[in-house]
């Protein structure tokens, strides 16, 4: 009975300390001298560790796609505010995003570039909301700094994807522009 309760905890605190382990390769650390190493963490971006818990989910070469942008239409729909709007509409532009690198990983190029074109609705249709939100009294900080907070990883996975698949490079310049130009 000893070593059953030995090997669970062995293998708890090996599934514990796998994912620490697993991010530690994007981490190299570089000596000077005396002092203690430094981190330095690499230029790769990674759309998991930059959006999570956010992934693609479901994709439009799925059939039941339809039921999830409902439900999108749906929950934005009970969003009241200039600036939750905005938010939602940020969020939205992060899954399709999400979903288009997944769909270029994928091979397919048509449906990917489909999605860009959502993303970059949902970038225009943030902008009018924080441009109403500027003409009314609503200004939530804590919502503006997410905003914000999300904008920045947006930019840097966008530089990162036209950098990486330059095929698609038209349509992430004009993401990149629309994101440029949403100022709050």
């Amino acid at each position: 009975m000893g070593k059953k309760i030995t090997a669970v905890i062995t293998i708890a605190s090996l599934l514990l300390l796998f994912p620490i382990a697993s991010h530690a390769k994007n981490i190299s650390v570089k000596p000077t001298g005396t002092q203690t190493p430094t981190p330095v963490v690499e230029s790769n971006v990674n759309s998991f560790d930059l959006f999570w818990p956010m992934v693609a989910g479901r994709t439009m070469q799925s059939k039941i796609y339809f039921l999830k942008t409902l439900k999108e239409k749906v929950r934005g729909f009970l969003i009241f505010g200039s600036t939750q709007k905005a938010n939602y509409d940020i969020f939205l532009g992060i899954k399709r995003m999400l979903e288009a690198e997944s769909l270029i990983k994928s091979n397919l190029p048509d449906l990917a570039r489909k999605t860009l074109d959502r993303a970059a609705s949902e970038f225009s249709s943030a902008n009018s909301a924080l441009e109403n939100a500027k003409n009314s009294s609503d200004s939530l900080q804590e919502t503006k700094d997410e905003i914000n907070t999300r904008l920045e990883k947006l930019k840097k996975f966008t530089r990162f994807m036209i950098k990486e698949y330059p095929d698609y490079k038209e349509s992430l310049d004009n993401i990149q522009n629309k994101l440029n130009s949403i100022t709050i």
